[in-house]
């Protein structure tokens, strides 16, 4: 099988010859960064499917704001925009996606301010 980030594309339901000794056909085919990342049965590639972590927390952050018509003010740590945010104690993109419900807030900032700190 292999692979282990969510890929880019997944192609399911298919009967892939491969030139492979030890699993000669595949249902499944996954690929991420331009190279095949993964093969295998549609269950076993259907685990490197949903949207990849970058992706998820800009439609929490910039993706709420735009469609709240606040792109301007809020959503992206950028000079001039309402200085609202969350520090975490980890680097979420250092951690398996899976962790991300383990981080722990450790500052919380609404319009400039510190309304919590661990």
């Amino acid at each position: 099988m292999g692979g282990g980030r969510p890929a880019d594309l997944v192609l399911r339901g298919g009967h892939a010859y491969l030139v492979y000794a030890a699993r000669s056909w595949a249902e499944a085919v996954a690929v991420a960064g331009g190279r095949i990342t993964a093969v295998g049965t549609d269950a076993e590639v259907s685990a490197l499917t949903g949207p990849h972590l970058a992706t998820a927390l800009a439609a929490f952050t910039i993706g709420s704001a735009y469609v709240n018509h606040a792109e301007f003010e809020s959503g992206s740590v950028e000079a001039g925009k309402r200085a609202d945010l969350v520090v975490l104690d980890r680097n979420v993109f250092g951690h398996p996606v899976g962790e991300i419900a383990l981080a722990q807030v450790d500052l919380t900032i609404v319009d400039g301010a510190v309304v919590y700190a661990r």
